[in-house]
């Protein structure tokens, strides 16, 4: 099949392609030799000439119609359209990444990932871990069980020290007389 298909090709341009046969072609400034170095000179001041040209045109006053329009019609229509190309890639690509998207950031992101691991995964057990260890184990048996004790605790201390608040002033004195020693015997002992 390759083999036929460069057949055909040599068929229709061989005949195009032999080499020209040129003898002493030299008439007056440039030879045979210059041609291809003119040819680019002369495609490299087209293409410049051109980009001057199309820099220098001002464009159409807003809302007047592009005289081409009126000559060319309908063509005019389906070039200014681009052959709708655009639409066209809206549709079937565009458009369908979009509604992938869509489904994406409803089903995958909000139904699974936000209603299914977030709700019942990460908060269900939160949940049971702050209901079950938290509030039964660490709350009521270790913090609660603190409270209570120093509770228990500071009721047995008032308790004792109830015998010693008795109304009468000679007690009181007494305790600060004490008091007044241990301080000066501290100072002393310094």
């Amino acid at each position: 099949m390759k083999a036929l298909a460069f057949q055909v090709a040599e068929h229709f341009i061989r005949p195009h392609a032999d080499p020209i046969q040129v003898e002493n072609r030299r008439s007056g400034w440039f030879s045979a030799d210059d041609e291809p170095g003119i040819i680019v000179l002369f495609a490299v001041r087209g293409l410049l000439s051109a980009g001057d040209r199309q820099a220098v045109r001002p464009p159409a006053p807003t809302g007047q119609k592009d005289p081409l329009k009126r000559l060319l019609g309908p063509i005019f229509t389906v070039f200014e359209r681009k052959y709708w190309v655009d639409e066209a890639y809206w549709a079937v690509f565009v458009n369908r990444y979009v509604d992938i998207a869509r489904f994406l950031a409803d089903v995958i992101d909000g139904r699974f990932w936000h209603d299914f691991v977030h709700e019942k995964v990460i908060a269900g057990t939160y949940n049971w871990l702050s209901r079950i260890v938290l509030d039964l184990r660490v709350d009521q048996q270790f913090i609660d069980a603190i409270a209570n004790g120093l509770g228990e605790l500071t009721k047995r201390i008032s308790t004792s020290l109830r015998r010693l608040q008795n109304g009468f002033v000679r007690t009181y004195a007494l305790a600060v007389l004490a008091g007044v020693v241990v301080i000066l015997g501290y100072l002393i002992w310094k």
